[in-house]
Formats: C-alpha cells, sequence, structure tokens
C-alpha cells in the first residue's frame, strides 16, 4: 500500500485502522447507546441521641412494662373441630433372636525354637610381612630442548590483473 508516495508495511496499517475505530467509538459510542440508569440509593435518617436522653427512653419503657403487664390473648370463641384420630398401626412382630456364634478357641501358640549358639569367630590371620623396597637409582636430570625458532611466513604481493589481458 502507498500512501503519499511511502510504502506502508500491512501490519501498520491494520494497527492504525483498529485505534482509529475504538477512539471513535469512545468518543461517539455513548450517543448511540446510553447505559442503564442506576438505580436509586436507599437511605435512612438517623439522629444522634444523648447517654442522659438513651436513659431516660429506658426508664420509661422498664416502668411502662412494670406498670402494664401484658394483656393475655383471648381464646377464640368458636370451638375448633376434634382431628380425628389416625387408626393404629398394626402391631410389627419381633424378629426371632439370632443364636449368638460359638467362640473360636485360640490356636495354641507354637513352641519357640531353642536359638542356637552363636559361632565362636575365627581369629584373623597375621598379615604377612611387607616386602622390602629397593631403592630406586636416580636418573640424570633430563635436559629441556630448545624450541625451534619459528620463521616469518613469506609475504607474497597480490595478484595484479594484466592490463593488457581482455575479457
Amino acid at each position: 500500500m502507498v500512501l503519499a508516495g511511502r510504502e506502508i508495511q500491512t501490519g501498520t496499517a491494520v494497527s492504525g485502522a483498529g485505534h482509529t475505530a475504538l477512539l471513535l467509538w469512545m468518543l461517539f459510542g455513548g450517543w448511540i447507546s446510553s447505559p442503564d440508569p442506576l438505580p436509586p440509593v436507599g437511605t435512612t435518617v438517623v439522629t444522634t441521641v444523648t447517654s442522659d436522653q438513651f436513659e431516660a427512653m429506658v426508664a420509661s419503657a422498664t416502668t411502662q412494662s412494670e406498670t402494664e403487664p401484658t394483656p393475655e390473648p383471648e381464646p377464640d370463641p368458636t370451638p375448633v373441630a376434634a382431628p380425628e384420630p389416625e387408626p393404629e398401626p398394626e402391631p410389627v412382630p419381633e424378629p426371632e433372636p439370632v443364636p449368638e456364634p460359638e467362640p473360636v478357641p485360640e490356636p495354641e501358640p507354637e513352641p519357640v525354637p531353642e536359638p542356637e549358639p552363636e559361632p565362636v569367630p575365627e581369629p584373623e590371620p597375621e598379615p604377612a610381612p611387607e616386602p622390602e623396597v629397593e631403592p630406586v637409582p636416580d636418573l640424570p636430570p633430563v635436559e629441556p630442548q630448545p624450541e625451534p625458532e619459528a620463521t616469518d611466513p613469506e609475504i607474497l604481493p597480490e595478484a595484479q590483473p594484466d592490463p593488457g589481458a581482455t575479457d
């Protein structure tokens, strides 16, 4: 793609179009679809009470409850029909007792075998005497060999094309 004499890569063009669409949707999207209105917030009116006011309210509540006994509810004047008694269920016959199983006799313990006596360890043999080592004669010192001198490689001039030669 060429724009204003410059070549634009495909990824750059796609990214630019996507970002432009996102910005336009953010600016003008609210006009197309409006969000649902939020429900109203519930509030409660409260007042503060001093400790003296609170004590007065508690005292008046206890004096009222002491002076005015709670009236007991009067019974309902209409008689309630007695519910019909349920028929008695048939007696369930008792199950026959299961005889107790005969106790299993415990097996007699097997006799414990007598432990075998531990074998007496044999004494260790005395180690063989070590052979005497003969001294090694001293060797003459090794003289270092002189290193061969490095020779400089011969530098050759680069090949020049022949001016008279034709291609």
